[in-house]
């Protein structure tokens, strides 16, 4: 997978973005790592995550005080974690705070199962199979139309 570090220590901080990605069957989560100054935003636009064992994204904040903050928007997150947390993990934060995310599609049956308390935005979809063309082959994971 891929991890994302931010050392620097630079006051207004550091942004990034992911989009139009696959990233499936890896065997370790998109990581974020944030130990800076400033904050970290990272976005992640029109990506899908399918059958990865760890999870799909782990936040990791080292200093109590600032944290990384991910949006997610219009993305597939399709994981055998049933629960949300398991998806979208943030070890080192409560209830997967700095997590933000719109119009997005989860195999989890909901925001707020198994006590997740995240920040839930607008048109989420839970619970759902994303209908893909082929589940069975990488080049096909686009959807049905």
């Amino acid at each position: 997978m891929i991890n994302i570090f931010n050392n620097a220590d630079i006051a207004g901080g550091v942004t990034g973005t992911i989009s139009n990605c696959v990233f499936v069957k890896n065997d370790r989560p998109l990581t974020i790592h944030h130990d800076n100054l400033g904050p970290t935003r990272i976005s992640i636009l029109n990506s899908t995550f399918v059958g990865n064992t760890l999870g799909s994204i782990t936040k990791r904040d080292t200093r109590p005080s600032r944290q990384a903050e991910v949006y997610l928007q219009n993305n597939i997150f399709y994981e055998e974690a049933t629960a949300l947390s398991s998806i979208l993990q943030s070890p080192m934060r409560p209830n997967l705070a700095g997590f933000r995310f719109n119009h997005c599609l989860f195999s989890a049956p909901a925001c707020n199962a198994s006590g997740d308390t995240l920040n839930c935005g607008v048109g989420n979809i839970f619970g759902q199979y994303p209908n893909f063309v082929d589940s069975s082959s990488i080049v096909e994971r686009r959807l049905k139309a």
